[in-house]
């Protein structure tokens, strides 16, 4: 049997060491849900779209409108050049324009294109203009990005909340069976019989006792 200056010094180091490594585990949730966040902002910062691009550029991915640049008299000319040789102006126009719809679907992907186009019949000659037609796609588009990088942070907090509960209630388990080992008086464990329904507790010291449950 230990010694109770032994168990005293093994309690005291587990006193010491249990909150160093539970307070290492939880530092460990914290930061990789701190990094997971990080990576969703930065995914959404780079989905996001804005009208003009900050280094004069005319059409980057993520900045400038594709109306600015399709709509030139010079885009329409190269168009016709390379696409519409041998063909009708009616049957050139109809390139050019699923042409520039596939453009505006590919780069604004999270816009409700529906809600968009009801916007604009609810409002006549809002949308002629190719150019505030592609900026309420981008508002439609944007909005969406946001959203669905706020439902993730939201999820990656839930997750880090629940890392951290299951940790703490592991941290107390340990705890627990800890103070159990180290505490003077006799040590059981229960086993219950398949056979006789009967539970049989087992107790150090030479102590056995039976319960019938």
């Amino acid at each position: 049997m230990e010694s109770l200056p032994t168990r005293l010094a093994l309690s005291v180091l587990v006193a010491a060491l249990v909150p160093l490594v539970a307070s290492c585990r939880s530092q460990t949730i914290d930061r990789n849900a701190d990094l997971e966040i990080g990576q969703i902002e930065a995914d959404v910062s780079v989905a996001t779209v804005t009208p003009s691009c900050h280094d004069g550029s005319k059409l980057r991915p993520g900045c400038g409108l594709v109306a600015r640049v399709m709509g030139t008299d010079e885009f329409r000319e190269n168009f016709r050049q390379a696409h519409c040789q041998g063909r009708t102006d009616e049957d050139c126009q109809g390139r050019y324009g699923r042409m520039f719809d596939a453009t505006l679907r590919q780069r604004y992907y999270a816009a409700d294109f529906g809600a968009v186009t009801v916007e604009c019949d609810a409002r006549p000659g809002s949308c002629d203009d190719p150019a505030s037609y592609e900026m309420m796609l981008l508002d439609s588009h944007n909005t969406e990005v946001r959203q669905r990088g706020a439902e993730r942070i939201v999820d990656a907090q839930e997750r880090r909340r629940e890392a951290q509960e299951q940790h703490k209630a592991e941290q107390w388990k340990t705890v627990g069976e800890v103070a159990y080992l180290l505490d003077d008086g006799p040590k059981c464990r229960s086993y219950p019989s398949v056979i006789s329904g009967v539970t049989n507790t087992v107790c150090t010291e030479g102590t056995q006792k039976h319960h019938r449950r």
